[in-house]
């Protein structure tokens, strides 16, 4: 407990989660080559959301918990051993366990990443993990979950156990004991990620294979998965009430999206540096539904795509390249039945350059029309102002 930090809350709790990766304005007049690898910083970088703060909140707790069942299971078996009657105060179960739910790339991974960090501030103790992230075999095998728990376990603190397990044959009962008492002595809280895979023939052994490891040990759990998972949890009450917890869901068009579009908008390394507009800001919401992950993957694919082609700059032009190019596979989840990209929700933003878009939206059609008849590019002129889809005709 000494490496773990004061819990935070408000403005102290977004900053010490924030992350922005070093940047140098003079990068975007050097090589090519060099200007690619710097792009990977883009990636590096780490917007705090309410569902960020949420899930530090709800594993630092899970944390604590975690820590005081096990100094009174272990206080329980040190009595036993000494035949003598011990006062124990406290709960030992499986109800602080929880689930972290959410659609692919809303940021579940990166956000329990970034919060252990903080939570334990980068330090490893010697003898125990605060937090052990596994993922849930394609399989659901309880017995390769049970082995990779203590293979992880030795690659952090450089025991034996896997070793011993392995050499001897341990039948799956072994393993829970002997997973079960690596836990108590070595884990705070075990992060089973991807859930959903829970949903396979042998998920109910290996959830009741993880009952049992939580009551043996002290451990706090977190199931960490996509929508899908939910059908598993809702399955049986002793799953249900184990698994009440966050649903993270997309971001909205509001003030969080544009100020996560404001900082991506920092970490150019184009030749000619490209003003946030609000037509880029719906352009990018429009076509990432909300998703971190997407918004990202643009922001660095068209960065790519205009530093090999000479563009040298991200505008609507480069981000649609990006998108037909890069992004073909999820064109479906992003369009609706008709085949037109969905729009954004209608709601109250602060940001100045918001207010100018709607005031820009009672600006009749002929003043755009006339500036981009008198334009080199009318097309281009046009895409600055209002979104504009170009058909390829057959």
């Amino acid at each position: 407990m000494e490496n773990i930090t004061p819990l935070l809350a408000g403005d102290k709790l977004l900053d010490a989660l924030r992350v922005k990766p070093l940047y140098d304005e003079s990068i975007r007049y050097a090589t090519s080559e060099e200007r690619l690898l710097a792009l990977n910083d883009l990636y590096d970088a780490f917007h705090p959301t309410s569902m960020t703060c949420e899930i530090y909140t709800k594993l630092y707790l899970a944390y604590v918990r975690a820590m005081k069942k096990k100094r009174n299971k272990k206080t329980i078996q040190q009595g036993y051993l000494n035949h003598s009657k011990v006062r124990c105060d406290g709960i030992i179960g499986g109800g602080d366990s929880f689930t972290i739910i959410g659609a692919s790339g809303v940021g579940k991974s990166s956000s329990i990443s970034r919060a252990i960090s903080v939570i334990t501030n980068g330090v490893q103790d010697a003898c125990v993990i605060p937090f052990l992230v596994v993922q849930t075999p394609c399989d659901a095998s309880l017995k390769g979950l049970l082995l990779e728990v203590i293979r992880l376990v030795d690659s952090a603190l450089e025991t034996h156990y896997y070793r011993d397990a392995t050499r001897t044959g341990a039948t799956v009962d072994l393993l829970i004991g002997l997973v079960a008492q690596v836990c108590l002595n070595h884990i705070g809280v075990l992060v089973v990620d991807e859930a959903q895979n829970l949903l396979a023939k042998n998920g109910k052994t290996l959830a009741s294979g993880l009952v049992q490891l939580i009551n043996n040990s002290g451990i706090s759990l977190v199931f960490v998965g996509t929508p899908e998972s939910k059908k598993f949890f809702e399955s049986a009450f002793h799953l249900a009430r184990r698994s009440v917890g966050l649903e993270c869901s997309k971001m909205d068009f509001d003030d969080n999206f544009i100020s996560l579009c404001e900082e991506l908008f920092t970490y150019q390394y184009t030749r000619h540096r490209t003003a946030l507009t609000p037509h880029l800001v719906e352009w990018l919401y429009l076509h990432s539904k909300g998703i971190v992950a997407i918004v990202v993957g643009l922001l660095h694919a068209a960065q790519e795509i205009a530093i090999l082609s000479d563009l040298e700059r991200v505008d609507v032009t480069t981000l649609e390249m990006a998108y037909k190019q890069r992004f073909q596979m999820l064109h479906n989840y992003l369009y609706n039945e008709n085949g037109k990209v969905l729009t954004t929700k209608k709601s109250s933003h602060t940001k100045e350059f918001i207010s100018i878009k709607r005031e820009a939206v009672f600006c009749p059609f002929s003043t755009f029309a006339i500036d981009a008849k008198a334009s080199e590019k009318p097309i281009e002129y046009l895409k600055q102002h209002i979104i504009v889809e170009v058909v390829a005709l057959c």
